[in-house]
């Protein structure tokens, strides 16, 4: 069990980079996302902030020194998500949010 951990994190670790680094490129390539974003009360180019944050940061978790900025980073995005989703109260997106901050924690506190 204890050689597995390492593993699983590392494997956690890349899945969620790739992820975030898909989701932030589709806020540069989807129009829905601007469309989002207007319904949700921000300028459509508040997309394209997020969209930095989430390829930076997903790229920035691969590398163990930068693991932990990256992670915050994107735990502020998901908090802020989680807001957005509360107000308008779209709850199934309020948990992907809360899971995806949550695993990022597991990421950021695991073995490097």
């Amino acid at each position: 069990m204890q050689r597995l951990l390492p593993i699983v994190v590392r494997l956690l670790n890349w899945i969620l980079a790739l992820l975030f680094v898909a989701v932030g490129t589709a806020k540069f390539t989807s129009p829905i996302w601007a469309k989002l974003f207007v319904d949700w009360g921000y300028p459509s180019w508040f997309r394209l902030v997020v969209g930095v944050v989430e390829i930076c940061s997903g790229l920035w978790l691969i590398f163990a020194r930068t693991r932990r900025y990256a992670g915050a980073a994107l735990i502020l995005v998901m908090c802020g998500a989680a807001g957005t989703h509360i107000i308008h109260s779209e709850w199934p997106r309020v948990v992907v949010c809360v899971v995806l901050a949550s695993l990022v924690v597991v990421v950021m506190r695991g073995p490097r």
